[in-house]
């Protein structure tokens, strides 16, 4: 063998079939179905009120996501935290404009 170790073949069957069993398993709980509904749930969500949405909805079914990563405010960038709106930069509005932002925060604790 040069190098590496390599790994027996019963443990490499193993490691197969425990990770298609996995995507297996993760596969069928993203499936489109829906679960059957009773007639009384049915008819409570028809008498249910429309909340109004803050923000359009695009019609189209497509949602815009945005993430940014290893955001920290500790040393020289302490200070941007005093005007919130503008603590990020001209990226503000980008983040803003998709339908569901994700920012990674590192701080020290």
């Amino acid at each position: 063998m040069s190098g590496g170790r390599r790994l027996r073949p019963v443990v490499t069957q193993r490691l197969l079939i425990v990770t298609a069993s996995a995507l297996m398993v993760l596969t069928a709980a993203c499936s489109a179905s829906a679960p059957a509904r009773h007639a009384a749930e049915a008819a409570a969500d028809r008498a249910s009120p429309v909340v109004a949405h803050r923000y359009p909805v695009a019609a189209s079914g497509e949602i815009t996501l945005a993430f940014a990563g290893d955001v920290h405010f500790a040393g020289r960038v302490a200070r941007l935290l005093k005007d919130p709106p503008t603590t990020l930069g001209p990226i503000t509005s980008v983040l803003k404009s998709a339908d569901f932002t994700a920012v990674n925060l590192e701080t020290p604790v």
